[in-house]
């Protein structure tokens, strides 16, 4: 059985060199919708690099995952009267489709 400290340093291992952020901004980060918004980004890029394309690739030789995440998945410059407007045509472009 692992102990606690062992399995610290494996979650701490597997963050890497990223700075962890909190609610009440600890480590003297500020948590801001930018800085969600970058890693929510960050993490659907990585899901559709591992999982939707993970056997696609096997076949697809013309597949670059990295650049096809990229192009799939991205921020919108908005500011807080365009918000609804952007969310909502989303919205229903997805339903749409």
């Amino acid at each position: 059985m692992r102990s606690a400290a062992s399995r610290q340093a494996r979650k701490q291992a597997r963050k890497g060199s990223r700075p962890s952020l909190s609610l009440d901004g600890e480590e003297g980060e500020e948590v801001t919708a930018r800085g969600q918004a970058e890693e929510m980004v960050r993490l659907m890029r990585r899901s559709i690099q591992l999982h939707e394309f993970k056997e696609r690739i096997q076949w697809d030789e013309d597949l670059h995952p990295e650049s096809a995440a990229v192009e799939r998945v991205g921020i919108s410059g908005v500011d807080s009267k365009e918000e609804e407007r952007v969310v909502r045509k989303w919205i229903e472009e997805f339903l749409d489709a």
